[in-house]
């Protein structure tokens, strides 16, 4: 299942990120509990996936980091969907018009580079690119010079 492989990371940021919110002297501390609240909400929420990521991480890591890549993959399209409306809404409510349109161009950069990446990787076939850039075209018309034995 997908949440069992991404759900201890992203719990981890979250972590660290109340960590930070928690240092900051600005923001009060009716916000600060209410947001560690809503931390130990979703903690007892997810409580038993969180528990077998964390079993999985022990057995496995490097291969369970290689699941989380490959389903925070699978989930960028849908979190691409869901970004799209609520930061269009933020662009027009945001008074400061530098802000807005950097706020579009890196969204816009994040989508196309997402489906960029995700059409080469299913339309395009290893065995195309080798037959096409083989080393030998590439390096038909070069000499290369003779290296001397070590004496």
């Amino acid at each position: 299942m997908i949440l069992q492989g991404i759900l201890l990371p992203i719990f981890g940021l979250w972590i660290l990120a109340l960590i930070l919110i928690f240092f900051r002297r600005d923001i009060s501390l009716l916000w600060k509990i209410s947001i560690l609240l809503i931390f130990v909400f979703y903690t007892i929420f997810f409580w038993e996936n969180i528990l077998r990521g964390w079993n999985n991480y022990k057995h496995g890591f490097f291969t369970e980091l290689l699941h989380f890549l490959s389903h925070i993959l699978e989930l960028v399209p849908l979190l691409l969907l869901l970004n799209w409306p609520v930061v269009l809404l933020i662009a027009y409510n945001n008074s400061n018009s530098r802000n807005t349109e950097r706020i579009l161009c890196y969204m816009v950069l994040i989508t196309l580079f997402y489906w960029l990446f995700w059409i080469s990787t299913k339309y395009i076939d290893s065995d195309t690119i080798s037959k096409s850039w083989s080393v030998r075209k590439i390096m038909q018309g070069v000499r290369l010079i003779k290296i001397p034995d070590p004496p």
